[in-house]
Formats: structure tokens, sequence, C-alpha cells
């Protein structure tokens, strides 16, 4: 690898080699989501963008949420999508469905448990696009009860951060 220049003392990111990271941009904030039978996707009030500087970038997204479950008596569970806008357009799932890399959830099955974790999700976008990228988490309850809140405690934070990774 050539050894990379400054001018004015500021790397130039041209001067970088492939699968550097370009910029970094980050949300972190409370999830406003608290236990719903809503049988489609809905926001949770966390979101975050970014504008690539080349088509050829990558963006490589990774969210950090904790939530908490109750079963009472009955199967709960929840399932949260990653949804991205490019330049203002509508909302698309990014591999949607349950088993999909940037779907996540938890389950329990008729259980009076209770159940409260971090969930951790990483995924490498493609996006081809030097227009402004909105990347949003949305949340369905799975089952006919028990509850699902996407926050730990008054003190816990969804995170999203976003990194362009130069291709």
């Amino acid at each position: 690898m050539a050894l990379i220049t400054t001018k004015n003392s500021a790397i130039i990111s041209t001067d970088l080699p492939a699968g550097s990271v370009i910029q970094v941009q980050t949300t972190n904030a409370k999830a406003s989501l608290a236990a719903t039978n809503s049988t489609s996707f809905v926001d949770i009030g966390i979101s975050c963008s970014i504008t690539p500087s080349a088509t050829s970038s990558k963006i490589l997204i990774h969210r950090t949420q904790g939530f908490y479950m109750y079963g009472g008596g009955n199967d709960v569970g929840f399932n949260t999508l990653l949804s991205r806008s490019i330049g203002g357009g509508s909302y698309t799932g990014l591999l949607s469905g349950r088993t999909a890399g940037s779907s996540s959830g938890a389950y329990m099955h008729a259980s009076n448990s209770e159940l409260a974790d971090i969930q951790g999700l990483t995924i490498l976008d493609e996006p081809n696009t030097t227009s402004a990228i909105t990347y949003k988490i949305q949340c369905t309850m799975i089952g006919s009860g028990g509850s699902v809140n996407m926050n730990l405690s008054d003190d816990t934070y969804t995170n999203l951060t976003l990194l362009e990774i130069k291709g």
C-alpha cells in the first residue's frame, strides 16, 4: 500500500484505498414503541441519514437496541426491520422477513417469563447512489398477548451507526 500524503494537513478521500471508512453518521436515541398488536411494521422513532460521496461506496450499518418482553402466559414476540429511503423516496425494507439479514427479533412460546436483552445487527448495503439515504428501524409485534417495549429502561438508547466504505 502506498503512503497517503496530505494536502494542507488534510487526508483527501480519493487518496484512500478501497475499504477505507470515508464518513460516519450516528444516531443515539430512545425508541418510542411500547406494546402494540400491529401486524405491520411501524416506526419506532430511530433514523439516521448519510450522503455517499461516490456510487461505488458501500454503507456498513450497525444497530444496537434494548428490548423487554413479558409473555403473560401467551405467545409473544417482535420483529424489527431496517428500511431505507434514497433521495427522499419511499421506504423499502432491506431483505424483509423474519430470517432475512436486515430483520431480527425475539419470541417466547406460551410463557409467563420476562426477557430483557440488547440486540445487535450489522449489514452491508450497496445503494449505488450519491443521493442522501435515510435508514430507519421499524417493528411489529408477534402473538396475541403479553407485551413488548423497545427500551429496557429509561436510560436505554438505540444506536444506529452508518459508515461509508470506499468502493
